[in-house]
């Protein structure tokens, strides 16, 4: 979890892992000059709730964050919060008849799959129309393009967004964004051009190890694969997928994280739905999921690490 407290009235609760929750808070400080955030995984998000009990936000923004049912019992329980919070969140398997009043799912803008940096945006210049501009346009794009897997979109960009987050962190990142000349259209400076290059030969050699490593498993009849690794989740597994096309799909332990990432090249599988038989509050999209690891998660994967150690 990584926290800012800047006296803001605004405070923004956001995705720690990936680009798209970093999107929320970058827009969220351009917008209205600076504010609070906390970057958490879904499983943190009471955790994070619970470290604002003594502080008085006008607005809280909860961003690329789903409700599990923790998060939800605990918000009713403080009901003041429901007034205080707006949701954006894009991730099918949350929708059901369990869906609090409060939450804000939407899937699809424009007939392709959307993003909470995108929704997010939308919602701003829903505010003032005036912050809508070329440089947040294509940011906001290259986000949602590398987030929902989107080769039509500007996926270019996007991967040289993750790719500098990888490197930089999450805070760095972020203040790297904000220092950007936004008169302009959305242009990076040279110097992370070079660190980009740099970063994808040792993705390139991580993902050949990871590769190398990997272990064939077996989930209810099908053939998967095993990875415990920590690094580039999303384009390890796109990758591991596409060389190994007899896995249905890869699921990538990380216990630095203490989470399980499941990813899928295939069209006929939901990893939304199958990470909810690992754990009640799994879920995600259908290419794209995960889970927590925790007691009632660990029993499940124990059979996938002895595989693999094995």
């Amino acid at each position: 979890m990584i926290e800012s407290y800047n006296n803001s009235k605004i405070l923004v609760i956001s995705h720690i892992a990936d680009i798209d929750g970093m999107g929320s808070v970058i827009l969220a400080n351009k917008f209205y000059g600076v504010v609070d955030y906390i970057l958490c995984d879904i499983g943190n998000l009471v955790d994070a709730l619970k470290r604002i009990e003594n502080k008085e936000y006008d607005i809280i923004y909860i961003c690329d964050l789903s409700f599990v049912s923790d998060a939800v019992s605990y918000i009713n329980d403080h009901s003041y919060l429901i007034e205080k919070i707006k949701h954006f969140d894009h991730h099918s398997s949350r929708i059901d008849d369990t869906t609090p009043s409060y939450a804000n799912y939407v899937l699809e803008l424009n007939g392709r799959k959307t993003s909470a940096t995108e929704l997010f945006y939308n919602y701003l210049i829903s505010l003032n129309n005036e912050f809508k501009s070329k440089f947040y346009d294509e940011f906001v794009e290259g986000i949602r393009a590398n987030d929902t897997w989107d080769m039509n979109g500007d996926f270019e960009l996007g991967r040289k967004l993750a790719s500098i987050h990888a490197i930089l962190g999450s805070n760095p990142f972020i203040e790297m964004v904000l220092s950007l000349d936004a008169n302009q259209g959305f242009v990076l400076p040279k110097v992370y051009l070079d660190f980009i290059k740099a970063d994808q030969d040792k993705m390139d050699s991580y993902i050949k190890n990871a590769n190398k490593n990997l272990c064939i498993s077996e989930y209810n009849g099908m053939k998967i694969g095993v990875s415990i690794t920590e690094q580039y989740r999303s384009v390890l597994g796109d990758e591991i997928c596409k060389l190994n096309p007899e896995i249905a799909f890869i699921l990538i332990i990380n216990f630095n994280r203490m989470s399980c990432s499941l990813r899928t090249t295939r069209d006929d599988i939901h990893l939304g739905e199958i990470c909810k038989e690992f754990h009640h509050d799994g879920g995600g999209h259908r290419k794209a999921a995960g889970f927590i690891i925790d007691s009632e998660s660990i029993p499940k994967i124990k059979k996938y690490i002895d595989d693999y150690l094995e």
